[in-house]
């Protein structure tokens, strides 16, 4: 059978939208003929300190005997977890293709297991810029026989500029099993703002939240609903209805019950959520940051705003709390359009094709 590993820097218990998008993939391939290995590494080059010491080491063989991936419904047998230190370059040997799935992963694929380029392939989904100097981040994106996959067209631009070539792009496809529309667009509350919470810096959230509090503080009828995988922070604002880890079924639920989902990030390589909102028929509203304005087209899939300003947020959440039945065609029609685009079934079968034809031109 052929054999794919796939190398992600550590296990995760919550759910995190590139190991879901991994997670996908992997179990469909599962699905049509493919061994598929996942790969959780634990070494410092990797994770850091995430595993390092007495508790690290204690800390990752309970993640070895734990199915913390239960988050995401695997349906296929062809697939293994492990969790692992580190691989060595004969552990390699037993898979036809090598998948990275992050920078610091390629970095210990190409440096110290030394996997020959030519069954490596690095999975870019995003320009992961915050833990890693630029210069080396770069170099990383530079090679000329890795094949690297990747999601947006403004990845490609960065891939391409840095020297590397994209073998294949696959706009994140979203499960429309998962994420649909069951309470119209006119019949959820008015004035009704969902967004992603999370405490990095480049999803730009402290802004949004200074904009919400005072927007709150002039028209306390506008309901804003959160979610996230991260506990709730101490002194969140009170008025903000926080879910913590929902289910799948929950966060389309929790799509449904709102109008429009704002992105409020600096960067995204793609913006999974937004995607997933957009399915479950609410309007998004974004900044440019790159990866959602894959999808979302200003007054066509959507809203990008001109600038990320405090008072940008504040005008277009003021005015769009005013409005009513004249978005709903809107609503309508902009989830469709972004159904078409982002169909994941269309994904599945691009991603096979490029892998079974990859493994068998290493044959011939």
């Amino acid at each position: 059978m052929k054999k794919i590993a796939i190398l992600l820097p550590g296990p995760r218990r919550e759910p995190v939208g590139g190991y879901k998008v991994l997670y996908q993939y992997g179990n469909y391939l599962a699905s049509v003929g493919w061994q598929i290995d996942f790969i959780y590494l634990t070494n410092r080059i990797v994770c850091y300190n995430r595993f390092s010491g007495l508790v690290g080491k204690i800390k990752a063989k309970l993640f070895s005997l734990l199915k913390f991936y239960k988050w995401f419904d695997f349906t296929s047998s062809n697939i293994n977890h492990y969790v692992i230190k580190s691989l060595k370059k004969r552990d390699i040997e037993n898979f036809n293709i090598v998948i990275c799935s992050s920078v610091e992963t390629f970095i210990y694929a190409n440096s110290s297991c030394r996997v020959n380029h030519k069954k490596l392939v690095y999975f870019v989904q995003d320009y992961e810029n915050w833990n890693i100097p630029e210069n080396i981040l770069n170099y990383t994106l530079s090679h000329k026989d890795v094949d690297y996959i990747t999601i947006s067209d403004d990845l490609v631009k960065k891939i391409t500029k840095m020297g590397g070539d994209v073998s294949l792009t696959l706009y994140n496809g979203i499960n429309k099993n998962d994420f649909f529309v069951n309470i119209p667009w006119n019949e959820r509350d008015r004035a009704s703002f969902l967004f992603l919470y999370h405490p990095s810096e480049r999803k730009g959230c402290d802004l949004l939240l200074r904009a919400i509090q005072k927007i709150h503080e002039v028209d306390s009828s506008i309901k804003f609903s959160c979610f996230s995988a991260y506990t709730k922070p101490e002194n969140f604002p009170s008025f903000i209805h926080y879910v913590y880890q929902p289910t799948v079924k929950q966060l389309n639920n929790l799509y449904n019950e709102n109008r429009y989902f704002i992105c409020s990030s600096i960067y995204e390589g793609f913006g999974l959520t937004a995607a997933e909102a957009s399915f479950s028929g609410a309007i998004v509203v974004t900044t440019r940051n790159g990866g959602v304005e894959q999808f979302i087209k200003n007054e066509v899939t959507g809203f990008v705003l001109k600038e990320r300003t405090l008072n940008s947020f504040m005008v277009a959440i003021m005015k769009l709390s005013q409005k009513d039945e004249e978005l709903n065609l809107f609503a309508i029609e902009s989830s469709k359009k972004v159904r078409i685009q982002l169909d994941l079934d269309i994904n599945f079968k691009k991603i096979d094709s490029y892998f079974k034809a990859r493994y068998n031109n290493k044959r011939n």
